[in-house]
């Protein structure tokens, strides 16, 4: 936690096509109001392989509108992620000893994880003792 890696940068694409789309095409900014530009449909469904040149539906003005929606919605994401990961940081090394262990885990152990850390059953958490990593 800290600092960027180049592991991320799937996430981030895919983050970023999601908040355009929140933007854009869902009506989801305050900045923009209720509107509703729909994506071209992608060159894929076209039938040839040139990609397809469409003008925007929008100014450039609303293109930087946009823009400062999206890295605007990005950012909230970022911190409230973050402050998740810093307050649940005694699970989230907890979980990391239980994979260094294990090389994997499904979603039971991490529910366990989060539970025993609630119950302040995980070493760092609040009155916590160590969980036994099995």
């Amino acid at each position: 936690m800290g600092c960027g890696s180049t592991g991320a940068a799937n996430d981030l694409t895919g983050a970023t096509a999601i908040a355009t789309r929140m933007v854009r095409e869902f009506g989801l900014s305050k900045a923009l109001g209720p509107v509703g530009y729909a994506t071209e449909n992608p060159d894929y469904l076209r039938g040839d392989s040139q990609p397809s040149v469409v003008p925007r539906p929008y100014s450039e003005q609303t293109q930087r509108i946009v823009d400062q929606e999206v890295a605007r919605l990005l950012r909230a994401g970022e911190v409230r992620a973050t402050d998740l990961l810093r307050a649940h940081r005694a699970a989230l090394d907890c979980l990391a000893a239980v994979l260094v262990d294990r090389e994997t885990v499904d979603g039971s152990v991490v529910l366990d994880v989060l539970h025993a850390e609630t119950d302040g059953a995980v070493e760092g958490a609040p009155h916590g003792r160590p969980l036994g990593v099995s």
